[in-house]
């Protein structure tokens, strides 16, 4: 997950003084069911995760907005309870809506660059407006990505995303639908030179 959790340290721990793993209640102040979850946290600000604590049923609690499930691609509408089966390998791991994670390619370390060695975008087939996702690069600079929708009529047929950072390549893993990171053995879509990149579906 990583350069996430540096952009997140620097902008929210920073920036802001939260903490990496938040209570719901600071992303959702307007929510008052966030304000008494405590089995439940935001990984930064785009990722709510729900540990498993030893038994099989997990419940949780998602906002208002479509959370997608970055592992299984499962679509969670809000404001709602949920309760699902997990065993001690799995857990609920959601991308909040109109959020998109920038990470390392596989094998990515702390030490490796993502502006030369290239990263990956994650997203949601949910996306109804264009966005941007932001990554700390070690050259004091932030990469920026931004991700608009593509329409047919009122259907949603796909993505545009750009990359601020030239010379760069990336991948891109579009989660939705049941399809998911466990799943996708392939990007949905790949750029190189940090040319901007087409996902249809």
């Amino acid at each position: 997950m990583e350069p996430y959790f540096t952009s997140q340290s620097i902008q929210g721990v920073v920036g802001l003084g939260h903490p990496i793993m938040r209570p719901m209640l600071l992303e959702y102040p307007e929510d008052k069911t966030c304000w008494f979850l405590d089995q439940q946290y935001m990984l930064g600000s785009d990722v709510l995760v729900a540990p498993v604590f030893g038994e099989s049923v997990v419940d949780y609690y998602v906002p208002a907005g479509v959370f997608t499930n970055i592992l299984t691609g499962v679509e969670v509408s809000g404001p709602a309870w949920v309760s699902e089966s997990h065993s001690m390998a799995t857990l609920p791991v959601l991308l909040r809506p109109e959020a998109a994670l920038v990470i390392g390619k596989s094998e990515h370390t702390v030490l490796d660059r993502i502006d030369t060695r290239g990263f990956t975008v994650v997203v949601s087939r949910q996306i109804t407006r264009s966005i941007q996702a932001a990554a700390a690069l070690r050259s004091n600079k932030t990469l920026v990505i931004d991700i608009s929708p593509v329409y047919e009529g009122d259907r949603a047929v796909g993505l545009d995303i750009s990359s601020s950072e030239s010379g760069a390549d990336f991948d891109v893993i579009v989660v939705g639908g049941g399809t998911g990171m466990d799943l996708a053995k392939h990007p949905s879509s790949s750029s190189e030179g940090g040319q901007p990149c087409h996902v249809r579906w």
